[in-house]
């Protein structure tokens, strides 16, 4: 029982970083975005990449890079609730779902996690310690900005890549507007 209920596990995590793999997590996704409609409540979805992470590959090896990847699921797993999920959505991209949490608490989940990534210290084999990548991240609510799964994970993602054409390192969208949205 023991073993089939860990080959069983294998199936839907990622096996580097042992989140949930791509599509396990959509189809958490949805069923937390189900559970959110029969409950009245909000879901944020948060959508994050590593900035410049192939150039960080290129510089530092793949070592390092597998690495950075660890300690960003290990410090995003510090920063949610048992009841949250987080996905590799690909490569260094990663998709965090947090039932019953509005975009301000969304938004400050998202800076614990980039200020605790950097603070985190790596080594290569020889013992040099190198910098850690910033990140940037966008943010959806679900139902209030997207009354489907994959609209929510859409606008997310679009707002990821705006923080990115900021100037990467940022949240999108920026605290103010989770103030103002509060004010509605």
């Amino acid at each position: 029982t023991f073993q089939h209920a860990s080959v069983e596990e294998q199936t839907y995590l990622d096996s580097l970083t042992g989140v949930f793999n791509h599509g396990h997590f959509l189809k958490m996704l949805t069923e937390q975005c189900q559970q959110a409609l029969k409950k009245g409540e909000m879901l944020s979805l948060v959508m994050m990449d590593i900035d410049y992470f192939k150039q960080y590959n290129d510089t530092y090896g793949h070592l390092a890079g597998d690495d950075i990847l660890k300690s960003l699921c290990a410090t995003i797993r510090r920063h949610i609730k048992r009841s949250d999920a987080v996905g590799r959505w690909g490569g260094e991209e990663f998709a965090i779902s947090l039932p019953g949490a509005e975009g301000a608490q969304a938004w400050s989940v998202c800076q614990r996690i980039q200020e605790t990534m950097g603070q985190v210290t790596i080594q290569t084999l020889d013992g040099s310690v190198i910098p850690v990548p910033s990140l940037s991240l966008g943010i959806a609510v679900f139902p209030a900005e997207a009354q489907e799964p994959m609209t929510l994970v859409h606008l997310a993602d679009k707002r990821l890549y705006q923080a990115k054409g900021r100037g990467r390192n940022q949240i999108e969208p920026q605290q103010d507007y989770w103030q103002e949205e509060s004010r509605k």
